[in-house]
């Protein structure tokens, strides 16, 4: 495997911390990974963790954004903008959630 690295803010060129933990994966759990979703931050993280599990091996990866579902079965995909989002508050004297004005 090619070895990722990346630039610190001091100039030190380091492994990527997503190439360990794919690495780790594939020792400890899954040989050869089919699929990879980066979940969290914002959508250049995410596209960037993709493409870097992409140079590691693993055949497909999917992003999403708020709102979209993934879906692995009966082939892995994203249905966008499937789900409601937004913010909420609390509506304290009806004890419920209700949408928060934008």
């Amino acid at each position: 495997m090619n070895k990722i690295y990346y630039e610190t803010v001091w100039g030190f060129k380091i492994l990527n911390p997503l190439v360990k933990i794919i690495d780790y994966i594939r020792y400890a759990f899954i040989p050869e990974p089919q699929l990879c979703i980066p979940v969290h931050g914002e959508p250049r993280h995410m596209e960037a963790n993709a493409k870097v599990a992409q140079r590691c091996g693993v055949p497909l990866t999917l992003t999403g954004r708020n709102g979209d579902l993934f879906y692995l079965s009966p082939a892995p995909g994203v249905r966008r903008r499937w789900a409601t989002v937004g913010r909420l508050q609390v509506d304290e004297t009806a004890k419920k959630l209700e949408r928060a004005p934008s």
